[in-house]
C-alpha cells in the first residue's frame, strides 16, 4: 500500500512540472545488477537497524521515484515505452524490493528466537532467509537483463 501510494503520489506531483528530456543511459546489465544489489542490501541493513520504520521511508522514495519516472514518460510522448520499456524489468524489480523490504523482520524474528533459545538458530535463517535473499537476487538478475535489453 506504501509503495502504490507513493507511485500515485510522484505520478501526480511531476504532472505539475515541466517534463525532462530523455536520454539513453548506455549502461550494460550487470551495472543494473550491482546498482539494484546494492539498494537491496541498504534497504536491508536500514530495516533492520530500524525495525523495519526505515523500510516503510524507503519504500515510498522508491514508489515516488517510479511515479514520477512514468509521468515523466508521459510527458515525453513516450507512454508506450511504460509496457514495452519499464514493465518488462519492473515485473522482477518490484518484488525483489518488496522482498528486501520484508527481509529485516525475519532477520528480526531469528533474533529474537536465537534469544529466547539461547542459541543463533541456523535452522531458521537456512529456511527463512535464505530462500528470500536467494529469490531477490534471482529476480534482480532477471530485471537487470530486461532492463538492459528493453531500457529506454
Amino acid at each position: 500500500m506504501v509503495f502504490l501510494a507513493s507511485v500515485i503520489f510522484g505520478f501526480i506531483v511531476q504532472s505539475y512540472d515541466k517534463p525532462l528530456p530523455f536520454e539513453a543511459s548506455g549502461i550494460v546489465w550487470w551495472k543494473y545488477l550491482f546498482q539494484n544489489l546494492k539498494q537491496s542490501v541498504i534497504v536491508i541493513l536500514i530495516g533492520t537497524a530500524t525495525y523495519g520504520i526505515g523500510n516503510i521511508i524507503l519504500l515510498a522514495l522508491n514508489g515516488m521515484v517510479v511515479g514520477v519516472g512514468l509521468e515523466l514518460t508521459i510527458q515525453n510522448g513516450r507512454a508506450d515505452t511504460i509496457i514495452t520499456a519499464f514493465l518488462p524489468h519492473a515485473v522482477f524489480e518490484i518484488p525483489a524490493i518488496l522482498l528486501a523490504c520484508i527481509c529485516p523482520y525475519i532477520i528480526w524474528g531469528i533474533i529474537k528466537e536465537s534469544i529466547r533459545q539461547h542459541r543463533i538458530q541456523t535452522h531458521l535463517i537456512k529456511s527463512q532467509l535464505m530462500p528470500v535473499l536467494l529469490a531477490i537476487i534471482v529476480f534482480l538478475v532477471v530485471a537487470a537483463v530486461l532492463e538492459d535489453v528493453f531500457s529506454l
